[in-house]
């Protein structure tokens, strides 16, 4: 963990370009931010298809939220590979899912 000295005052800002820090006047606050794992073909291929139960053209669950009943396999995929490019870390989970939705609308006509 990278920590501040005792003769620097505490700016409140408990992050640095290494991660998160403890503070030696406010104490353990976060641990160290993990840097992001890279994602397989098989975990992208796995979630896209996850994403398509819930927005995909015809078959999604929440495929009528979207402009012509749904989004492609290959917008889900865009969108996937757009997020995961972004930095962010990626489990594949509810979250990432809800992350790449966002993409999804911003990109491809939700209906109002």
């Amino acid at each position: 963990m990278t920590k501040i000295t005792s003769q620097e005052k505490c700016s409140g800002v408990h992050s640095t370009a290494e991660g998160l820090f403890e503070c030696p006047e406010c104490g353990p606050l976060f641990e160290e931010k993990q840097k992001a794992k890279p994602v397989s073909t098989a975990e992208i291929i796995k979630f896209v298809e996850y994403v398509n139960e819930f927005y995909g053209k015809g078959v999604g669950i929440y495929a009528e939220d979207f402009e012509g009943g749904g989004v492609t396999i290959t917008q889900i995929h865009q969108a996937t590979m757009q997020y995961i490019e972004s930095g962010e870390p990626f489990q594949g989970d509810s979250m990432d899912r809800e992350a790449v939705r966002t993409i999804l609308q911003e990109n491809y006509n939700p209906l109002k």
